[in-house]
Formats: structure tokens, sequence, C-alpha cells
């Protein structure tokens, strides 16, 4: 009988189909950098938020508060609020989500970190520095970049209550009953030699559908559309694992956006009456005369929360199975190459073992 070799997680065959080398690099001779992304950490915030909605925990809020200060994997804490080797996107700031309070502990950020000569105004002086940062021709000194990190780290910190809230008011109600939550499992290949393990964010029963639905969650920075499950690798492996033990072939995203969508709305400064058709001042009737008020246009947030269904044929998750099957094969014999195609586009930034591959440095990487 032929011995069953487990070879690591979806993560980990889906970083070796994009780069095998960077697999290698990363899994095997174990060099990782220490600059960390954001959205890994904000995603699994988010999600321990929901969960515990789910839960009927009625401190949710304050878990995904906690999970975005400091997360714990592995007995490895990980302190997020105030890390300098955390790397955030221009696109995680967001003004319209800040309080008055924000603001001003804001301008205290600005005095500390002495950049008072870049302005008082912290949106103003965060657009500065985002400017500067893009430049590539201008310096990004350490107090600019703390301060970046800082009002990123605010504002998704607002963002946090929105997408739960969010999953809360549009999604939840559409539950009908919760199979499972982050559910463990794996699958086999047909041989018996590989096995690929992974976790299911959510198995629901779900408005609208006859058959439990696996789910994925995502916190993204744009709208998904169906094509996405069509060509979604994942949610057919998951299929895999789990769509005969809940008599299921569909499966689907639940996105929360975190650039939030706005509407500009106008208001009666007088007395505070929405503007509804095009007249030029308040049309709003109080005892028999005309307010007369003047508009003012003031930002609202229109968060939404998309939910996308698509079931997968039988077709499509063997011939996934089958490929993976090749995958998992070459894995484990070590085949590794680089692919050059994601050198300068590892999810949107340069691959941090871009030295590594082409100088044979390891300036900037660290061992696991």
């Amino acid at each position: 009988m032929s011995e069953k070799v487990t070879i690591g997680s979806y993560s980990q065959i889906n970083c070796y189909t994009s780069c095998p080398k960077h697999w290698f690099l990363k899994y095997k001779e174990k060099w990782d950098s220490p600059v960390l992304k954001a959205s890994l950490f904000y995603g699994n915030a988010v999600e321990a938020g929901i969960i515990a909605l789910l839960e009927n925990n009625p401190a949710y809020l304050t878990v995904a508060h906690e999970n975005w200060i400091s997360q714990t994997k592995y007995n490895h804490v990980t302190l997020i609020q105030d890390n300098d080797n955390i790397a955030y996107a221009h696109a995680d700031f967001d003004e319209h989500v800040l309080t008055p309070t924000d603001k001003d502990l804001l301008k205290s950020y600005i005095n500390s970190l002495e950049l008072n000569f870049l302005g008082e105004d912290p949106v103003q002086v965060y657009k500065e520095v985002s400017k500067i940062k893009k430049n590539p021709y201008k310096n990004t000194t350490d107090n600019m970049m703390k301060y970046f990190n800082k009002c990123s780290w605010l504002s998704l910190y607002r963002k946090l209550d929105i997408l739960v809230e969010t999953f809360k008011q549009q999604v939840l109600p559409r539950i009908k009953k919760v199979h499972a939550v982050q559910k463990e499992s794996s699958l086999e290949s047909a041989d018996g030699k590989f096995k690929v393990k992974g976790f299911i964010d959510f198995i629901f029963d779900f408005e609208g559908y006859d058959k439990p639905i696996i789910f994925d969650l995502k916190t993204s920075a744009g709208e998904y559309s169906l094509d996405k499950i069509e060509l979604s690798e994942q949610l057919a492996i998951y299929l895999g694992m789990e769509g005969f033990n809940y008599n299921t072939n569909l499966a689907g995203y639940i996105v929360l956006n975190k650039n939030i969508a706005k509407e500009v709305v106008s208001y009666c400064k007088k007395c505070g009456t929405k503007k509804e058709g095009r007249h030029k001042t308040c049309n709003m009737l109080q005892e028999g005369k005309r307010c007369n008020g003047e508009w003012e246009d003031k930002i609202e947030l229109k968060p939404e929360a998309q939910v996308l269904v698509a079931s997968k044929t039988d077709f499509q998750i063997d011939s996934m199975l089958e490929d993976y099957s090749h995958v998992l094969k070459a894995m484990k014999e070590g085949i590794v190459y680089k692919n050059i195609n994601n050198c300068t586009n590892w999810f949107g930034g340069p691959c941090p073992y871009l030295n590594k591959c082409f100088k044979d440095s390891t300036e900037g990487l660290v061992k696991k």
C-alpha cells in the first residue's frame, strides 16, 4: 500500500501555481519578507466579527476591533496597530468614515511626527504624504510613513463597523440555517497519494436556493462578477471537499467592499429637510410659509454586500481535481521555476523574492 502524503494547503497550491520559485523560497527554504500586507489581517478581523455575530455574541464589533489591534496564529501574536512592518494600500484611507475625534487624533500625530510643514488639516496632510509616496523621485521619510500607516489603520478601523453591520443588515436576514463556520476539510487525490487541506468560511441554507451553499467571504477593494465563481478553483476545491456531504453543487462569494459607495445628498441648512426635487431653495412649508433655506450638500455612505452564487458541474470539479493532482505531484517532486510574469506584479507590487531570484541577495528577507 502506497504512503499517503499531505502537501500543504490551498494557499500553498495557489502560491505554487502563481510562481513555483516563490513557493519554494517561502515554504521550503523558509525565507519571508518582514513586510506584511494589511489586507490579510483586515480580512481576518472582518471575518472574526462576522463569526461572533453568527454565534449571537452581542460584542461582535468588539471582537472585530480586537482582531484589528492584534492577531494570534500558531501561538504567535502580531501587533497590527502601530506596526511599521505592515503595508497599506492608498485605497485603504477614506476621509468620509472618520469622526471628529479621529481628526483630532490625527492632528496630534501631525505635531508629534513634526509634519506641520505639510499643513494642519489631517486629511490634506495625508493626501500630501500619499502624493510623495507615489512619486518614485521623492523621498518618503519614516515619519511620513508612520503617519500614512496611522491614517490607513484608523480609517480601516472605522470601516470595520460599517462592513460587519452591512453583513448583519443585508446578508444575515437571508440566512435560513448555518451548517458550518470555518470548517476544516481536506480532499484526497484518486490514487490516495496527495491531500489538500483548507478552511471553508461558511455553509449556509440561503434564501432563494433549495440546496446549501458553500460560501467564501471576501473583503475586497472592488466588486466581483459571476465569472469569478466560474473560474474559481478555490470554490471548486471546496465543493470537492464538502459538496457530497451537503448534497450541493452550489458555491459563492459574499463580498464586502472596502471602497464604500457614496451619494451626495442635499439638506436644508435651516430646517433639515432632505432635497427631493430641483428647487433652488427649500420648498418645505412651515405654518403655511415656504422655508426658503439654503441647501447644503452632505456625503452619505451607501455600503453594499454582494452575494454571488453559481453551480459547479461535476465536469468542472473533476477537471480541477485532475489539474491539482498534477500540481501536487510537481510540488512533491520539487519542480521549481520562475514565473517572470509575476516578478514585478505580485498582488499589486514587486515580488519580495525579486533580489533573491536575480541577484542571489537575501537583503530585505528573514528566516522563519
